[in-house]
């Protein structure tokens, strides 16, 4: 628990989606309020924009909450507004720009599984997941989804970079294997009464029938049903990973094909990784998991 209340935070995380951003948003939501700040998630800003960027950025100031939000490029262009002019607003209002930055290889071949196979972006319940993990029959993801995925994460960076000042880059395996000194390390709190890393794998193995629920658990459901009462409008259940990188490999039939083709890509944007890299990565979430 902080010492003294500090004013309050306001913090937008930047997404290109696939990249654990809405595991973030949410454990932050929860992190903050336990930490005495009452503070809501909006999720995605642009769900909150009604009539203008003017009258959003007024409510997001009168608010006497601390606030969690998310923008995407691609929601933006929802906005019938001066694109610059909306989003210098955000880049003055949010004080703590995050930006979760995961594998582009990986972010890519997500977002082509979510697309090829139709998947929804988040999962939230243990029948969801089920149905979407034991009907996805192995297939090849076509080149072409591929390549556009890999381009909507160059935009993403590329428009990060170009409209927002002053970010904090969170790799996804601080925020994935080490969710709780992550968050310390960006806001300063400490708590032996939290356990976020260890909550987030209960909830995957629970989906998986490999465990019961934690205590870390129940103190979370005992959070969400507070959050629920005081602001109904606002989300808090915690998703679920749907599949893991050894996961997507009995998936996806084509992967050395979409690798080769990823591996022949150069750009700044596009992280070099090796075959080794993904193999390692493989390893350690697996055993992260308990799935080894």
């Amino acid at each position: 628990m902080s010492p003294y209340l500090e004013p309050l935070h306001k913090v937008l995380v930047l997404t290109p989606d696939s990249v654990a951003s809405t595991y973030c948003q949410r454990v932050i939501t929860y992190y903050l309020n336990h930490h005495n700040y009452t503070t809501v998630n909006w999720h995605d800003l642009i769900n909150h924009f009604s009539e203008n960027y003017t009258s959003l950025v007024n409510s997001l100031c009168s608010s006497q909450q601390s606030i969690v939000a998310r923008l995407s490029q691609y929601r933006t262009h929802e906005v019938n507004e001066p694109h610059k002019s909306f989003l210098k607003s955000c880049d003055i209002y949010f004080k703590k720009k995050i930006v979760p930055r995961r594998c582009s290889f990986e972010t890519a071949l997500s977002r082509s599984m979510k697309e090829y196979f139709n998947h929804p972006l988040n999962v939230y319940s243990k029948s969801n997941f089920k149905q979407i993990f034991y009907s996805t029959n192995p297939a090849d993801i076509p080149l072409h989804i591929f390549d556009k995925q890999l381009k909507h994460i160059e935009d993403h960076y590329i428009w990060v970079e170009s409209n927002f000042t002053y970010l904090t880059y969170v790799p996804h395996e601080d925020l994935i294997y080490d969710t709780d000194n992550t968050l310390t390390s960006i806001f300063g709190y400490t708590s032996d009464e939290l356990n976020l890393t260890d909550l987030n794998k209960n909830i995957f193995l629970q989906y998986r029938d490999k465990a019961k629920k934690s205590k870390e658990f129940e103190q979370y459901e005992t959070y969400c049903n507070s959050i629920r009462n005081q602001f109904p409008n606002f989300p808090c259940t915690l998703s679920a990973k749907k599949f893991t990188l050894s996961e997507k490999l009995t998936k996806v039939k084509n992967f050395d094909e979409l690798y080769e083709f990823y591996s022949s890509k150069t750009s700044n944007h596009l992280e070099t990784v090796s075959k080794s890299d993904l193999s390692n990565r493989s390893t350690k979430e697996d055993k992260f998991f308990g799935l080894s």
